[in-house]
């Protein structure tokens, strides 16, 4: 039986098309970003949920361009005691970080050469896992010198009124502030006639108004420690770096 010839043109043309087209080689590449991309994050996930070291974080030289999301410890309480919100570690955030945030950390990394060790959220107490889910929550990176830098803020349900509501637990001045003024709303508007008896009409209403703007500051004096300790709750500028709800 004779043998064949081999056409070596032949043989070198069936062996190219083995090789990947310009097509595969692109789609190739694009799954080879895709995973790298995938690592990185959970890199990053996995650098959040770790505990924050136990040395300060030493001051970053960050560029100007990055100001105007940079804040001092100082500004952040003022906002946790504004609306009675928490700062705390990331890692004790119920909900999962969304991927933007996780994206524009990374973004930050490799733009201006950072690495954050220690990230932390602003957010209503309600949406972290305290010892013994979204309302405007804001991700911060901790770049030293008592300075934070917001790295992504979503959703969109924190309220004036927030404000308005958690205003007598800022300090223990505004809970004074706030008994003195709703005592003397009550004693200047309650009616005269549940104030004075017909006995005692010679008598002058401002005695009967000083005697009952004194019962109501003792009265919402008396119950709001009571419930407070009844709670486990504290003042805002107290509570606002405290991992406990107790």
């Amino acid at each position: 039986m004779a043998l064949t010839p081999v056409n070596l043109g032949q043989a070198l043309e069936s062996l190219r098309e083995q090789w990947p087209t310009p097509e595969d080689q692109l789609l190739m590449e694009a799954w080879t970003v895709l995973d790298r991309a995938i690592e990185e994050e959970q890199a990053l996930r996995d650098r959040i949920a770790m505990p924050h070291p136990s040395a300060p974080q030493e001051a970053m030289a960050l560029p100007k361009t990055l100001a105007h999301d940079l804040f001092s410890e100082d500004a952040i309480k003022a906002l946790c005691g504004k609306y009675r919100l928490r700062f705390l570690p990331a890692r004790r955030f119920k909900s999962e970080i969304p991927h933007e945030g996780i994206r524009k950390a990374l973004e930050l990394e490799r733009s201006f050469g950072l690495r954050f060790e220690r990230f932390l959220v602003v957010a209503p107490e309600t949406m972290f896992e305290l010892c013994d889910r979204l309302e405007d929550p804001i991700l911060f990176a901790d770049a030293g010198g008592g300075r934070y830098l917001r790295i992504h803020q979503w959703g969109h349900d924190m309220t004036f009124w927030r404000s308005i509501r958690y205003m007598p637990f800022r300090n223990l001045f505004s809970f004074v502030h706030f008994t003195l003024i709703v005592s003397a709303l009550i004693a200047l508007l309650a009616p005269k006639s549940l104030l004075v008896n017909q006995l005692f009409m010679g008598d002058s209403i401002w005695s009967y108004r000083v005697m009952l703007f004194s019962c109501c500051v003792t009265w919402i004096s008396v119950i709001t420690v009571y419930l407070g300790m009844l709670h486990h709750k504290n003042f805002n500028e107290a509570d606002w770096r405290n991992p406990y709800f107790n």
